[in-house]
Parts: structure tokens; sequence; C-alpha cells
């Protein structure tokens, strides 16, 4: 696959932002919306699968997200429900910024168990349906905020 010939890579024109800061009562309020909709997850996960479980529910979260900042009435609010965002689409975004500056910055210097560093990188993307409804149109804040992209891609023949 290549860039531009298989698939366009849509990010924002700007830098992420660096330093998003949300107040702590709506970071506080989506911690907890995350952690309610990761048990949920994990708990109709491990009901339906008898083998192990390992996911990222911030990468889950992060990703739909990304999703989410272009979804408009029903879908947005069944996703938000879904979800467990309470919060505004202005105000979500740079919360999911800020958590994951926060799980960056503690790879930075961090050791392991064995004494040695180690390296937390966290990557999420998208991938939309080329036609009609691009993800160009992903509202520039939602990509500068969370620090991804949209990858359009044919999923049919």
């Amino acid at each position: 696959m290549k860039p531009g010939e298989d698939f366009v890579v849509a990010r924002s024109d700007r830098s992420a932002n660096p330093s998003p800061n949300p107040a702590d009562a709506d970071l506080a309020d989506q911690v907890r919306g995350n952690t309610t909709f990761a048990c949920s997850l994990y708990h109709y996960l491990a009901d339906t699968d008898t083998r192990n479980v390992f996911f990222s529910p911030h990468s889950i979260s992060t990703a739909l997200a990304m999703t989410w900042a272009g979804a408009r009435g029903r879908t947005e609010q069944e996703m938000a429900g879904t979800l467990r965002f309470s919060l505004p689409q202005e105000k979500l975004h740079p919360v999911f910024n800020a958590l994951s500056l926060a799980l960056d910055s503690r790879a930075q210097g961090g050791k392991g168990s064995d004494g040695k560093g180690f390296r937390l990188r966290v990557v999420n993307s998208t991938w939309a349906q080329q036609g009609p409804s691009r993800p160009e149109r992903l509202p520039r804040r939602a990509r500068r905020e969370l620090r991804g992209g949209a990858l359009p891609r044919r999923f049919r023949g």
C-alpha cells in the first residue's frame, strides 16, 4: 500500500496541541466514563469468550472519539451513550489529548520492574470508506486534539 495511491492520510495541518488545558472536573468525568466503558466491554468480552481477553480500552475509546468527531444527530447521541462520553465535543477532545499526553509522559525516563527503560507509544487512526462522507471533513479541532488521522480506503472490490 502506498500513501496517495491506495489511501490518503487526513491529518490536521497544525501540530497537536501540546498543552490542552481541560478543566479538572471534565477530566475526572471522562476518566469515569472511560473506566465504565472499559469495564462494560471487558465483562461483555469475558462473558462471550472463554479465552484470555486483552484489549486497550484507551485506544478503543480514542479511535472511536475520532469517529464520533464526525458524527451528528442520532448517531452522535448513540455513540456518546455507548462510549460513556458525557462531555460535548468541544470539551471531550481536549480531555482525550490530555489523557494521551499523560500516558506518553509516563514513559519518559520510566523503568520497568527489571530496572530497564521502556517505551510506550499510543498510536491510533481510523479507516473510513472513500466516498461522499470524506474523512477530510473530520473537524480540525478533533484531528488536532486527538493526534490521529483518518485513512480513506475502498473496502469493496
